[in-house]
């Protein structure tokens, strides 16, 4: 769904993105697709005028910003770079396209090309780049030359699924050159199943594994997949037998819903639909994140760290909302170490500067952690609970 497309305006102070497109040599790129998407909720999608400028009115929080060219531009690969959006405020971001130098092709199980698959690149040292296959399946972009680890996703289309993503592989771009013929297939769908809210609505980009047991020589088969818009999710193996499955909230999480876990069987060739899934309201730990003017700091992502009471790491992340908020759901944490609650803009991580610390003697209780203020650029705050 498209939330606008507006034309540029020079005095427009909503809430979006707005930029140019452009070649290398700063020729400005006409008829582009943009398209910002956030974590949560519906895309907005535009196309550049002559001069390559675009305006988004979209929602605040992180997002990622893709620009496709168009067919004038078939020379050019897209891109996509992440984009931070406050609230009441129009972010600038400019985008340059570059030549592809990699180059493939998404085939179904059944060994025709697939459109709109989701197609994941990883390149080494870098951020996750995320392209659609056109209609023949094929796939154009660019990325830095050295290793990578790349996968394709079906297209999110709703239920009933016809594929699952693709195994990761590894590859590796020559430092200016070109990776061409790469082919990704992807597999038949072993386990699917639907993922509710506690309201019974269907919840958008939650996270599910699902895993075999182990084999003699100790390997075993995985795979994880993300909920679509109707909620429903599509997984495949490689073996029959037992299946685990954990589901979890989406990575943006302001309704602090907890993890569901169950288990069911794979009889290796008919697909295993799983009874509807309901994430539960289980937040146990909340707070505010705040920019040093006071205004809530949308779309911060929060992390939680430390060790719970039976000496295992916990690890949670999660997302302010439009108020600054959040939510996450811990286990009781051990009585000596507490939790680390750390907020860092999206893509910033590196510097951290300490905020107040709050503890907290709690067992049972929900835990309220004072407001972090954001400082150039990350805080931190601790928590016991």
């Amino acid at each position: 769904m498209v939330l606008s497309a507006m034309a540029p305006a020079a005095a427009d102070t909503t809430t979006g993105i707005a930029g140019q497109i452009l070649r290398e040599d700063g020729t400005p790129v006409a008829g582009a697709t943009v398209q910002a998407t956030p974590e949560s909720g519906d895309a907005a999608t535009t196309t550049t005028d002559a001069t390559g400028h675009y305006v988004l009115t979209t929602h605040p929080g992180a997002h990622r910003l893709l620009a496709t060219p168009g067919a004038a531009d078939d020379d050019l690969a897209p891109r996509q770079v992440q984009v931070a959006v406050e609230s009441g405020r129009r972010t600038t971001r400019d985008v340059v396209l570059r030549a592809g130098n990699l180059f493939g092709v998404v085939r179904g199980a059944d060994g025709q090309p697939v459109a709109a698959a989701r197609v994941h690149v990883r390149p080494h040292s870098d951020e996750e780049v995320v392209v659609q296959s056109a209609g023949d399946g094929s796939f154009r972009l660019t990325v830095p030359g050295g290793e990578l680890q790349i996968w394709a996703e079906p297209p999110p289309t709703v239920a009933p699924h016809r594929h699952a993503g693709s195994k990761p592989r590894h590859a590796e771009v020559p430092v200016g050159g070109v990776l061409a013929d790469l082919a990704l297939q992807l597999r038949p769908v072993a386990v699917t199943g639907r993922v509710l809210g506690p309201d019974d609505t269907p919840v958008v980009g939650a996270r599910v594994e699902v895993e075999s047991p182990p084999n003699p020589d100790g390997s075993s088969s995985w795979d994880s997949a993300e909920t679509g818009a109707d909620g429903t999710f599509a997984a495949a193996l490689d073996t029959s037998g037992a299946v685990a499955v954990v589901v979890r909230p989406p990575l943006a999480n302001p309704a602090g819903w907890g993890q569901v876990k169950l288990s069911t069987t794979y009889d290796g060739t008919a697909t295993t639909t799983v009874p509807d899934v309901v994430l539960p309201d289980a937040h146990n730990v909340s707070g505010r994140v705040l920019r040093g003017t006071g205004e809530p700091a949308v779309g911060v992502d929060v992390s939680l760290t430390g060790w719970d009471t039976a000496d295992e790491f916990v690890h949670l992340v999660t997302q302010t909302d439009a108020a600054g908020a959040y939510r996450l759901v811990a286990p009781a944490s051990h009585p000596r170490y507490g939790y680390t609650v750390q907020a860092s803009l999206p893509g910033d991580s590196n510097v951290l500067l300490d905020a107040e610390s709050a503890s907290f003697q709690v067992a049972d209780t929900a835990v309220v952690v004072p407001d972090l203020t954001m400082v150039t650029p990350v805080v931190r705050g601790h928590v016991r609970a």
